[in-house]
């Protein structure tokens, strides 16, 4: 059963008023996080009434003078700027609330916020879990050693990026084929208040939905309305599992399986993490913006963008930790704090799109012709690669290592005239990548 807990509240007066107006609020559709949210507010507001400075025996003494002292109270609070604006907009909203429904003909006239007053909250880049913690939390044996249930939830929230109160919500067959027989997970988007169709595109989705389903018939005989029910505490599988049980889960198995960051570190991983690790995903594979905001469900596309942001920043450290070399095995310095270092990774931004190279970049700028004819790895001027592409000159290598053998073997001087150059840079360049790595 749901409940708001204004014990919380210490002023007798405020708290009836508070009561009055959450009632309100739920009579006219707001949610219960939000109201538990809104009584978080009031709750540092009457903290704030409480202390010795103050005096506020009704609504009468909300006057804007009280407010402004209120404003400077919460910036002083040793929290994160999304807590002190919700603090802030909170109670705007309250006061707002009680003039337009005329609750108090004694709130002062002046009892308000502007908008413009709540501090302002910087936008929040997604935090994706690291693809090397990724690597380990993916690792078959890890998943094997957690509850079924907790598996088919980790990969839900990998595979199709659902908020965590979402995958909790999903009804025991969740699942649906579309016209070309394909299967498409339809959940409920709680935030927005609204039915999604989400494609599956992973094989291993389906199969742990089908696992928890028969778990919870095995369970459940005569049936479920979750797919994942509460395992104590529930004869009737009324009752869905909660949040807290399941980060605890998380977090003892992050523990046992001893999975680390890259400092060696012990990983600390929370289930939204999945969420940011999906979209982060999406984006490095090239989906465009617009795809990832609706597969994503977001409200909209400035969301989206925080991820796009994000991997312009990871792209642009990689740009600049590697060690570029040129064909003759010369290194191709770069510092991006030098004034020209961002308009370095704009310039190989644009290269990549409309050069792309099995082997490495091209550094030419685009409106100048190539005469070398995409021979790259003989073009002195402008061709450069890293140790990313260590693996591709290798197998260069080899092959025309190959290539030489057979021409000598044929007599073909032509040919190994030919190649021999070709094999000394490629000699060149992988000795000095495999120096650098």
């Amino acid at each position: 059963m749901l409940s708001l807990r204004f014990n919380v509240i210490d002023q007798p007066w405020l708290r009836t008023a508070i009561k009055r107006w959450l009632k309100h609020r739920l009579a006219t559709g707001t949610k219960w996080n939000t109201a538990h949210a809104n009584l978080e507010s009031m709750r540092r507001f009457s903290e704030f009434l409480a202390s010795d400075e103050q005096v506020a025996r009704s609504m009468g003494d909300l006057d804007r003078n009280l407010l402004v002292d209120y404003l400077g109270w919460c910036a002083r609070l040793p929290v994160a700027s999304e807590t002190r604006s919700k603090a802030v907009g909170g109670v705007r909203l309250f006061c707002d609330d009680y003039r337009l429904n005329g609750w108090s003909p004694r709130l002062p006239a002046t009892a308000s916020i502007s908008r413009g007053e709540a501090p302002s909250v910087s936008e929040r880049l997604p935090r994706p879990v690291d693809e090397r913690v990724m690597r380990q939390i993916e690792d078959e044996e890890n998943l094997a050693r957690l509850p079924l249930s907790v598996v088919t939830i980790v990969v839900i929230g990998i595979r199709c990026g659902l908020r965590i109160g979402d995958v909790l919500s999903l009804p025991f067959d969740p699942m649906r084929r579309d016209s070309t027989g394909q299967h498409t997970l339809v959940y409920r988007n709680h935030k927005l208040d609204r039915e999604v169709a989400l494609p599956v595109v992973h094989e291993d989705v389906v199969d742990v939905i089908e696992r928890q389903q028969d778990a919870v018939r095995e369970r459940f005989p005569e049936g479920c309305r979750w797919l994942f029910p509460r395992l104590t505490g529930n004869p009737d599988g009324k009752r869905r599992v909660p949040y807290p049980t399941l980060r605890w889960q998380l977090n003892e198995w992050l523990e046992t399986c001893g999975i680390v960051d890259a400092s060696g570190a012990p990983a600390h991983v929370t289930f939204h993490q999945f969420r940011h690790t999906f979209g982060t995903r999406l984006i490095e594979s090239g989906a465009s913006e617009h795809l990832v905001q609706r597969l994503m469900d977001h409200r909209n596309a400035r969301t989206t963008r925080g991820y796009a942001e994000l991997s312009d920043q990871t792209k642009r450290k990689e740009f600049f930790k590697y060690t570029r070399f040129n064909n003759r095995g010369d290194s191709v310095l770069l510092n991006p704090e030098t004034p020209t270092g961002d308009a370095e990774w704009m310039k190989e931004q644009l290269n990549r799109a409309q050069v792309t190279l099995p082997n490495g970049y091209c550094t030419l700028p685009l409106t100048q012709p190539c005469e070398m004819r995409n021979a790259c790895i003989d073009c002195d001027s402008y061709f450069v690669t890293t140790v990313e592409f260590l693996s591709t000159h290798r197998k260069q290598r080899d092959e025309t290592a190959d290539l030489i053998e057979k021409a000598e073997a044929e007599g073909n001087r032509r040919l190994v005239e030919k190649n021999t150059p070709l094999l000394k840079r490629l000699d060149t360049i992988v000795e000095t990548l495999e120096s650098d790595v």
